[in-house]
C-alpha cells in the first residue's frame, strides 16, 4: 500500500485519479482539492446520493468524513462495513473520497465504526500539498485569478510574507494506523485561502495563522456525549419539528455545537462565543480551533449558527420549555467546562486577531470582487415600500402564497425565480429568504455580473454561496445574456449551491428570451429551476381620483407656486415607483390610464377656478412629464406613449362631459400630445408604435370613444363629443403634426375610435348604435366639402373604421357582425352624394383603403386577417349588389386590384405577405356571392385585377428594376424582388386553380389574358379620362410592356411556368394561345391607340417565345396557333373604327410586318404562302361573326390590307396564287367552324363576289382558271375535314361553283366543271392521303356530278367518265418516280366508290386500264 501513497500538486491532482478505483485524497484547507476534481466527475456530499450517479461514472465525495456522519443507525448495526460504504467501494467507475487529514484523523478515533483500515480498502492514497519552496507559480496563478489586470511582480520580502500567511503546518496523525500507514503530512502553501474575500469586502474574518497562534499549545480533550444527553439535545434543534426530520438525526459537530450553546445558556456563559460570531473564522482558522479545542470537524461552522442571535434565542426558548432537558444539560455542562473557559481565555486575543478589509483588502492574493451583503436586499425593499402598505399579509416570514421556508428549500442546490409585478414583495421576500440563509450558515452574495467568469472564482471559494441577482432592476442587476447563463452554469457545477433570480414581470419576456437565447434550457439546474410568482398586492385600493389630485396639486403647491417643476414637488421618492406613484401612494401598476385621465380632470376642476389654460401649460407640462414616467413604468416606450394618449383622452372626455362649451382646456390637453408626438416622431431606423402620430391619435380615440359609447350605458353625449370632433379638426387643419396629412390623422382617430367601442360593446347586436356616432362624425367632416372631394373623405373614413376592426380585441367570430355595422353605415352614406359616380368613388375608396392600407395600420393580428378578410369580402359584395353599379363584379375586382396595388406600392413585403398568403379566402368568398357570373369567371377576375395592378405600381413607382424591391431592403441576392412579389401573388392564383377542377384551364387561361389586356391601365383609352380622383392621379399614359418592362417579363414568365406545368395545364398551346392571343386580340380591339400596337407585337413575341421552354408540341402545332392568332388579331385590327386613321395605320401596318416575322421565321416549317394564306384566309373566314351589317365591312378591310397595304414580295409567288390559297383557306375555315351560322349566306355572297372580282384583276387572260384553283383548293380542304357537317359545307361549295359555271365568265360550263372536279381528285391522291381519304375524294367529286346532273348541267356517266379520265391522264404525265404509286392509288379508290368498269373506262385512253 506504501506504493499507492504518494504526493501531488493541485495541478496534477485530476491526471492522478485512475477512473475505476477507489482514491482517497488527502489535503489541508484551501489547498485546491475540490476545485480540480470537479473536471473528473460529478460531485456528491452525502453518500446516498452517490447512488443517483451512473454507475460506470467516477463520482467524487466532495467532504468524505462529513458524509460518514449522514450514514444511520441501521448502517453502523451491520457487521462490518456500512452497505452504502459497501456500495462506494464497489462501483465500477470509481469513486474519490476527499477529506482533510485532521477530520480523517478524528473519524478513525471517533467511536464511529470507521478505522485507519480505510487506507488500506482504497486503490490509492493521494496527498495534496505544493511545498512552500515551489510556491511561486501557484501564487502567481491565484494573483492573475483575482486580479481585473496583470498584476505587478512581488518583492522577495513581500513573497516570503505572503508564504509565511498562506502555509499550512505539519500535520503528524494522532490515529497510530493512520500515522503508520500514511506518515506526516509535510506543511504546504494554501494560495486559495483568501479567494472568499474581497477587497470591497466589509466583513471581519480570522486567519489561520494568527488563530493558531492565539491558540497555541492549548490541548483539551471532550468526551463524547452519552446517548441520553444526546437525545435530549437534538429536541432542542430548532429545526427538530421540521417535516420529514429525524431528531436524533445529528451530525458529532452538529450536536457538540448545540450541546456547546445550550450549556452555555443554562450556565448563563454566552459572552465567550461572541469572538467567534463576530468574526468569520477562515477554513484554517476554524480547523485550528477545532484541533485546540478537540471538536468534531465542523463543529465551529456549527457553533456560529447556533450562537447567533436569532437560533441561540431558538433554543434558549425550547430549553425553557423543556425543564427536564434544562436539567441534563445543566448536569452535563461540566464536560464542556474546559472549552468554555479555554475559549473565554483566547476570545480577547481573537478580537486582535480578527482582521477586516482596510487590512486584507490590499493582500495580493484577495480579489476585487464586487459583491452586495444581503443588507442590501432589506434596503432595496424598505425603498419600494409605500408608507402606507406593510405589502399585505404575510406567512412565514413571505408575501402572502409564498414561504421563506419553501423558497430556502428550493435553494438547496437549485435554482428559484421569484417573478411578479413591482411593489408585490419579491425583494422583501428575498431578503427574508436571505436572512434565514445566513442565519443557518450559507453566504448570500449579490454579485456584480458583469464579468460572470471573473467573480465565478471569488464564488467558488466561498463555502455554502447562494448568489442573487436581479434582471432588468436592482440590486444586483444582471446586465448581460452571460449572468443568466453563469448563475445557471454555476448551480450545475457546483459553484454555488443554489442561485435566486429576481424579475418584476414587465421584464420577464426579455427575461426568458434571454434564457432561451443563451442555451439555458441545456442545462439541468435551469430545467429543475423552481418558480415562484407572487401576487398582486393591493396598495391603498380606496384611494379616489378626487383626493389624488388634490394630492398632486398640494405636492405642486398650487396654486400659490404657477410654475411648478420637478424641483418643486414635495414628495418622498419610492424606488422603482414614479413621482405620481409616490404622490398618489399607490405603485404604478395601479396607476391605470382611466384613474390617472380623471385625476387629470379632477385637477383641471380645480386649477380652472383660478386660471386659464394659458396660465397652466407649465403645469399641464409637468403633469404630462409626471404621466410619461408611470408610463415607462408599466410598459416599453411605445407602450408608455399609448399610455400618456389614453390618460390625455380620459381627461378630455371627463373635461368635455361635465362642460360641453370649455373647448380651451380640451384644446390645452390636445396641445401636450400635439406636443409630445412631434417630440417623439420616430428615429430614423425605428418602427414606433403607429408611426408618427402617437400619443395624437391614442388621446382623440380614447375620449371620442368614451363619449360615444359610455361604460355606465347612459349613451352617447353629443354635445361633448362636437366639442371634442371640433378640437381634433381645428387641430389637424392646423398642420401642427409633423408628416402626418390631415385627412389620414383623421382616419386614423375614427379608426381607433372603433377599436376601442368594439372592445367595450359586449353585445354585437347593438354595432349598429354603437357606430352610429362614429358615423356621423365621418359624415359631418365631409359635409363643408365639395361632393367629390366629399366621396373621397368619407370613403377613406370608413376605410380605417373597417380596418379597425380587424385590429380591435374582439372573437374572429364577431368580426362580421362589426363589418357588417359599417357596411351598412357605408352604404347609407351615399345618399350624401348625389353623382353616381362620386357614389361609386366612395364606396370604392372605403373598401380599397380597408383591404390595402388600413388593415395593417390597426395592427391586424395574423390569426385574425383570413376571417377579416372573409367579413368583408361578403360585406363588399352586399355592397356591390345593392348600390347602383353598372358592373356590381367589375366594381369587386376593381377595389380587389386597387387594393393589392396599395399594398405593394407601399414596399411592405410583411405586409405582402400576409395578404397574398390569405387573399384566397375573400376571392373564393366574393365567387360564391349571388353574383350572375360564374364562379370561377369572378375569381378570375379578382385575381387578374390583382395581377394587373402590379404594373401601375411599376410605372409610378421608382427602382422596381434597381435591385430589391421594399422597405429596407438590402442589396444582397436574397432580398425580394419586384419580380418576386408578382410571384408571391401567383401562388394565390395556382392555389385557386388547383381548386378549379372543372375549369381549370379555363380559369387560369382567364386570369392571365385578362391581367394583360382588360384590366390593365389605359387598356381602354376612356378609362384615363373618367371623373375618378384616383385616376386623375395615375399617369396619364397607359400601362407600356416596354416600360414595365419587369412586370410584363415577370408575368410572361410566371405564365410559361404554369403552361410547363403537367398538373395545371394539359395543352399548353392553346392555353398559351388562349391567354397571349385573347389578350392580344383584346388589344386590337379595344385598347388605347397609343400602346396597343407595341403590346400586340410584345404578347405576340412573348407566346412565341414560350414554345422553347415548353416539351411536347410539334413545331407545326406551334405555328398553326401563331397562325390563327395573327389573322384573330388581323381581323380585329383592320375593321377596328375607333381611332383616327394614322393610327389605324400604323396599327394595321404593324401587324402585317408580325405576319411576316412569323411567316420567314427560320423554324416555320411549312412555305411563307402557307403561313400567309392561313393568316388572311382564317382573318376573312372571321368576318362570318360580325354583326350581319358588318360581314361585308369586315370581308373587304381584310382584302383590302391584303390587296393594298401588304407587301407579299418576300412571299416568292406571285399575288394571284396568294390569293387563291387565301379565299381557299376562307371557304375551309368557314365550314369547319360556321357553316351553320347565322351570316353564312350573307359572307358567301360577299367572298364569291370577291373571288370573282380578284380573279378578273388577277388573271384577266382567265378568270375562270383563278375561280376553279380556289374552289379546288376549298373543296380539297373541305374533304380533308372529319367534321360532321363538312357535306352540307361542301354542297354549298358546289353550289357556288355550278353558279360560277352557269355565269358569263366561263365558255364551257360543262368542261369547267370536269376540269375543276378533276383536279380536286388529284390533289387528293397527290397528297398521300390513305387509301380511305382518296375513297371520299371520289365519292365527293361522284356526288357533286350527280348533283350538276340533277341541276341538267352535265349528264352524269358521261362526266364522271370524262372527270376521272382527266385525272388518270394528269397522275400518269406525273414524275415516273411517283406516277405509278399515283395511278395504282386513283385505281383503288375509283374500284372502291364508282365500281370495276368506271375505273377500267378512266384508264382506257393510255392502256393502263388493268
Amino acid at each position: 500500500m506504501e506504493d499507492a501513497i504518494r504526493e501531488v500538486t493541485p495541478g496534477e491532482l485530476c491526471n492522478a485519479v485512475s477512473p475505476g478505483e477507489v482514491t482517497l485524497v488527502l489535503g489541508a484547507p484551501s489547498v485546491g482539492k475540490s476545485h480540480h476534481l470537479r473536471q473528473v466527475g460529478p460531485s456528491v456530499e452525502r453518500l446516498a446520493a452517490a447512488s443517483a450517479v451512473e454507475d460506470d461514472e467516477l463520482v467524487v465525495i466532495d467532504d468524505f468524513v462529513a458524509a460518514t456522519f449522514d450514514l444511520s443507525d441501521e448502517d453502523y448495526s451491520t457487521d462490518g462495513e456500512p452497505p452504502s460504504m459497501n456500495a462506494l467501494f464497489a462501483r465500477p467507475g470509481g469513486a474519490v473520497l476527499v477529506t482533510r487529514p485532521r477530520s480523517l484523523d478524528w473519524l478513525c478515533q471517533s467511536d464511529l465504526p470507521m478505522s485507519s483500515d480505510i487506507v488500506g480498502q482504497v486503490d490509492s492514497v493521494l496527498v495534496v500539498r505544493t511545498p512552500p519552496a515551489e510556491s511561486s507559480d501557484v501564487i502567481d496563478e491565484i494573483r492573475k485569478r483575482t486580479s481585473h489586470r496583470r498584476p505587478a511582480g512581488l518583492s522577495n520580502e513581500d513573497r516570503a510574507s505572503l508564504v509565511e500567511r498562506i502555509t499550512y503546518p505539519n500535520y503528524e496523525f494522532a490515529d497510530e494506523g493512520l500515522q503508520e500507514r500514511v506518515g506526516t503530512i509535510e506543511e504546504t502553501v494554501t494560495p486559495a485561502a483568501f479567494l472568499s474575500l474581497s477587497q470591497y469586502g466589509s466583513e471581519t474574518v480570522l486567519v489561520g495563522p494568527d488563530v493558531r497562534t492565539v491558540v497555541g499549545d492549548c490541548d483539551i480533550t471532550v468526551e463524547p456525549l452519552g446517548e441520553a444527553t444526546f437525545e435530549l439535545i437534538s429536541s432542542l434543534h430548532p429545526r427538530a419539528e421540521d417535516a420529514g426530520r429525524d431528531p436524533t438525526a445529528l451530525s458529532p459537530a452538529v450536536a457538540t455545537a448545540l450541546a456547546l450553546v445550550a450549556s452555555s445558556l443554562a450556565a448563563d456563559d454566552t459572552a465567550w462565543f461572541e469572538p467567534l460570531v463576530r468574526h468569520r473564522p477562515l477554513a484554517g482558522a476554524a480547523e485550528a480551533l477545532e484541533i485546540a479545542f478537540d471538536l468534531p470537524p465542523g463543529t465551529i461552522d456549527h457553533l456560529r449558527v447556533f450562537a447567533s442571535e436569532s437560533i441561540r434565542t431558538k433554543i434558549g426558548q425550547r430549553l425553557a420549555a423543556q425543564p427536564e432537558t434544562e436539567t441534563a444539560i445543566t448536569n452535563a455542562s461540566a464536560a464542556f467546562e474546559e472549552i468554555r473557559a479555554g475559549m473565554r481565555a483566547v476570545g480577547s486575543s481573537l478580537d486582535k486577531a480578527a482582521v477586516g478589509p482596510d487590512e486584507y483588502g490590499s493582500a495580493p492574493l484577495v480579489g476585487a470582487w464586487h459583491w452586495e451583503e444581503p443588507e442590501t436586499l432589506h434596503t432595496a425593499a424598505a425603498e419600494r415600500e409605500f408608507p402606507n402598505s406593510d405589502d399585505g399579509p404575510e406567512t412565514d416570514d413571505g408575501p402572502a402564497g409564498v414561504s421563506v421556508n419553501e423558497v430556502v428549500d428550493a435553494l438547496d442546490g437549485g435554482v428559484v425565480v421569484l417573478s411578479g409585478p413591482k411593489a408585490s414583495g419579491k425583494r422583501r421576500l428575498a431578503a427574508n429568504v436571505a436572512t434565514e440563509l445566513t442565519t443557518w450558515g450559507a453566504t448570500v452574495r449579490l454579485s456584480d455580473l458583469s464579468r460572470p467568469d471573473y467573480i465565478r472564482v471569488g464564488i467558488d471559494a466561498t463555502s455554502d454561496a447562494v448568489v442573487v441577482a436581479t434582471y432588468g432592476a436592482g440590486p444586483a442587476r444582471i446586465t448581460s445574456d452571460a449572468g443568466v447563463r453563469s448563475l445557471v452554469e454555476w448551480v450545475a457545477d457546483g459553484t454555488c449551491s443554489g442561485a435566486l433570480l429576481i424579475c418584476d414581470d414587465e421584464f420577464r419576456e426579455q427575461f426568458d428570451a434571454i434564457a432561451d437565447r443563451t442555451g439555458c434550457a441545456d442545462v439541468a439546474a435551469w430545467r429543475d429551476r423552481t418558480e415562484f410568482e407572487l401576487d398582486d398586492i393591493a396598495v391603498a385600493p380606496d384611494r379616489t381620483s378626487r383626493a389624488v389630485a388634490d394630492d398632486l396639486l398640494s405636492a405642486m403647491d398650487w396654486p400659490d407656486t404657477r410654475h411648478p417643476s420637478r424641483l418643486t414637488l414635495d414628495v418622498e421618492k419610492i424606488t422603482d415607483q414614479s413621482t405620481l406613484a409616490a404622490i398618489a401612494g399607490m405603485p404604478d401598476k395601479d396607476l391605470d390610464a382611466a384613474f390617472v385621465g380623471r385625476v387629470l380632470a379632477d385637477a383641471v376642476a380645480v386649477v380652472a377656478r383660478t386660471a386659464r389654460p394659458s396660465a397652466a401649460k407649465q403645469w399641464l407640462a409637468l403633469f404630462d412629464d409626471l404621466v410619461g414616467d408611470v408610463g415607462l413604468n408599466r410598459s416599453d416606450t411605445d407602450g408608455a406613449i399609448r399610455y400618456r394618449g389614453a390618460v390625455s383622452g380620459t381627461a378630455m372626455a371627463a373635461v368635455a362631459s361635465e362642460n360641453p362649451t370649455t373647448d380651451e382646456w380640451i384644446e390645452a390637453i390636445a396641445d401636450r400630445a400635439v406636443a409630445l408626438t412631434n417630440e417623439t416622431a420616430t428615429p430614423p431606423g425605428r418602427d414606433s408604435v403607429g408611426g408618427d402620430h402617437e400619443p395624437f391619435v391614442g388621446a382623440f380615440a380614447n375620449a371620442l370613444a368614451r363619449l360615444a359609447w359610455p361604460t355606465d350605458g347612459s349613451g352617447p353625449n353629443h354635445g361633448a363629443l362636437a366639442c371634442v370632433d371640433q378640437v381634433l379638426h381645428r387641430t389637424v387643419d392646423a398642420g401642427e403634426i409633423s408628416e402626418e396629412p390631415g385627412l389620414t390623422l383623421r382616419c386614423r382617430v375614427y379608426g381607433a375610435m372603433t377599436e376601442r367601442i368594439i372592445e367595450t360593446v359586449a353585445d354585437t347586436t347593438a354595432a349598429d348604435d354603437a357606430f352610429a356616432p362614429v358615423a356621423a362624425l365621418v359624415q359631418q367632416a365631409a359635409a363643408t366639402n365639395e361632393e367629390g372631394f366629399a366621396a373621397f373623405v368619407i370613403g377613406n373614413s370608413f376605410a380605417s373604421t373597417i380596418g379597425a376592426v380587424a385590429g380591435a380585441a374582439c372573437s374572429p367570430d364577431n368580426l362580421s357582425p362589426w363589418v357588417d355595422a359599417f357596411g351598412s353605415q357605408i352604404r347609407d352614406s351615399v345618399v350624401f352624394i348625389q353623382r353616381q359616380d362620386n357614389r361609386a368613388e366612395l364606396l370604392r375608396h372605403a373598401y380599397t383603403g380597408a383591404l390595402g392600407f388600413w388593415v395593417f395600420e390597426h395592427g391586424c393580428p395574423d390569426e385574425r386577417i383570413e376571417p377579416w378578410l372573409v367579413a368583408v369580402g361578403e360585406d363588399l359584395c352586399r355592397t356591390a349588389t345593392t348600390a347602383d353599379l353598372d358592373d356590381p363584379v367589375a366594381f369587386v375586382a376593381e377595389v380587389y386590384g386597387q387594393a393589392v396595388r396599395r399594398v405593394v406600392a407601399a414596399r411592405n413585403f410583411d405586409r405582402a405577405e400576409r395578404l397574398f398568403g390569405a387573399c384566397d379566402r375573400l376571392v373564393d368568398t366574393v365567387a360564391a356571392s349571388d353574383f350572375a357570373a360564374e364562379a370561377w369567371t369572378v375569381r378570375a377576375d379578382l385575381h387578374a385585377a390583382a395581377l394587373a395592378a402590379f404594373a401601375s405600381v411599376e410605372q409610378s413607382a421608382d427602382g422596381v428594376n434597381d435591385g430589391p424591391y421594399g422597405i429596407g431592403a438590402l442589396p444582397f441576392s436574397d432580398s425580394p424582388r419586384f419580380e418576386d412579389w408578382i410571384e408571391l401573388y401567383d401562388r394565390s392564383v395556382t392555389r385557386g386553380a388547383a381548386t378549379e377542377t372543372a375549369h381549370r384551364e379555363r380559369f387560369l387561361t382567364a386570369v392571365y389574358r385578362e391581367a394583360l389586356s382588360t384590366h390593365v391601365h389605359g387598356f381602354d383609352d376612356d378609362s384615363s379620362s373618367k371623373s375618378s380622383r384616383r385616376r386623375v392621379r395615375d399617369s396619364a399614359s397607359g400601362i407600356s410592356p416596354r416600360r414595365e418592362r419587369v412586370w410584363f417579363e415577370a408575368l410572361t414568365d410566371r405564365i410559361e411556368t404554369v403552361a410547363a406545368a403537367g398538373d395545371l395545364v394539359t395543352d399548353p398551346v392553346a392555353f398559351l394561345d388562349g391567354v397571349f392571343g385573347d389578350a392580344a386580340v383584346n388589344w386590337a380591339a379595344n385598347g388605347e391607340a397609343s400602346v396597343s400596337q407595341e403590346w400586340i407585337t410584345s404578347l405576340a413575341r412573348s407566346f412565341r417565345e414560350c414554345r422553347w421552354e415548353i416539351d411536347g408540341p410539334t413545331k407545326m402545332e406551334w405555328f398553326d396557333a401563331f397562325a390563327e392568332v395573327d389573322a384573330a388579331v388581323l381581323q380585329t385590327v383592320v375593321t377596328r373604327a375607333d381611332i383616327g386613321n394614322r393610327s389605324h395605320d400604323r396599327l394595321v401596318q404593324a401587324v402585317l410586318s408580325q405576319v411576316e416575322t412569323g411567316a420567314t421565321a427560320a423554324d416555320n416549317p411549312p412555305h411563307p404562302v402557307n403561313y400567309v394564306s392561313s393568316v388572311f384566309g382564317t382573318a376573312l373566314a372571321l368576318a362570318v361573326e360580325a354583326e350581319p351589317a358588318e360581314v361585308r365591312f369586315g370581308v373587304t378591310e381584310v382584302l383590302t390590307a391584303a390587296e393594298e397595304r401588304a407587301d407579299f414580295e418576300w412571299v416568292g409567288i406571285e399575288r394571284a396564287g396568294i390569293f387563291e390559297r387565301i379565299y381557299a383557306r376562307a371557304l375551309a375555315v368557314v365550314g369547319r367552324t360556321n357553316s351553320d351560322h347565322a351570316n353564312v349566306e350573307t359572307w358567301l355572297d360577299v367572298v364569291t363576289e370577291r373571288i370573282e372580282a380578284t380573279a378578273t384583276r388577277a388573271v384577266p387572260e382567265d378568270p375562270a382558271e383563278f375561280v376553279a384553283s380556289v374552289y379546288t383548293r376549298a373543296y380539297v380542304d373541305t374533304v380533308e375535314a372529319v367534321e360532321d357537317d363538312t357535306t352540307t359545307w361542301r354542297r354549298r361549295l358546289d353550289n357556288e361553283l355550278r353558279a360560277f359555271a352557269a355565269s358569263a365568265s366561263v365558255d364551257d360550263p360543262v368542261g369547267f366543271l370536269e376540269e375543276v372536279y378533276a383536279d380536286i381528285v388529284v390533289e387528293g391522291v397527290k397528297g398521300g392521303e390513305p387509301f380511305e381519304q382518296i375513297e371520299a375524294y371520289v365519292a365527293a367529286v361522284r356526288a357533286s356530278i350527280e348533283t350538276a346532273a340533277e341541276a341538267g348541267i352535265v349528264r352524269t356517266d358521261d362526266t364522271l367518265k370524262r372527270t376521272f379520265r382527266r385525272s388518270a391522264d394528269e397522275l400518269s404525265t406525273a414524275n415516273p418516280r411517283v406516277s405509278a404509286d399515283y395511278v395504282a392509288r386513283l385505281d383503288h379508290g375509283l374500284r372502291e366508290v364508282v365500281g370495276d368498269d368506271l375505273a377500267a373506262a378512266a384508264f382506257e385512253s393510255d392502256g393502263t386500264a388493268d
